[in-house]
Order: C-alpha cells, then structure tokens, then sequence
C-alpha cells in the first residue's frame, strides 16, 4: 500500500509540473476571469500547503524550501524548482524517512 501511495504521490506531482510547463509564463500572472488566484498563485499555494504539512510532520524537512511570495508566482522557473523540492520532500515523508509522530506509521 505505502509503495501504491508514493507511486500515485509521484504520478500527480509529474502531472501538475507538465501543466506548469504547459503554460506560457504570460498565462501564470494574468487575471482570473472571476475572483480568486490566477494560475501562478494556484502553483504557488499547491507548494504552501505541501510546507505546511511538513513543517507539522517533520521540520528538519523544510530545510531549503522557502515560501513563494505573492509577487513571485508569475516566475515559472521559480515555481518548478519549488514545486520539485516539495514533491520531493513530501515524497521523502511518506517514504518514512524522516517521518515524525502520528504520520510515521
């Protein structure tokens, strides 16, 4: 099951890095058609999330991951290397190595 569950961890965070290549940096920072983040912002908050689970799961693995800041979600190259240091590190929790607490079983 836990090789199941870094396999499909792996496969969605492959599928979200081809979306961000897919994109024409325009299309990170331009508006949203209604209320809410543009494309850039999403990216950005998909890795905010993975931060704030590890730094609840296991700090020592936010080591090198930084938050990206509203003003920076329209730099794609910034995003990519965000987003695959976190899928990294969260791919590094759930393979136990580094696993902390109720999320180490």
């Amino acid at each position: 099951m836990d090789e199941q569950l870094i396999e499909t961890w792996n496969v969605q965070n492959r599928i979200n890095l081809c979306m961000l290549d897919a994109l024409k940096p325009a299309a990170l920072g331009s508006k949203p058609p209604s209320k809410g983040r543009n494309a850039g912002q999403m990216f950005a908050h998909m890795h905010s999330v993975r931060l704030i689970w590890l730094k609840s799961a296991n700090p020592a693995l936010l080591d090198g991951l930084d938050q990206i800041e509203k003003e920076q979600s329209a730099d794609k190259e910034l995003l990519r290397r965000s987003l695959e240091a976190s899928g990294q590190a969260i791919e590094t929790l759930r393979n136990g190595a580094g696993a902390i607490g109720p999320s180490a079983r």
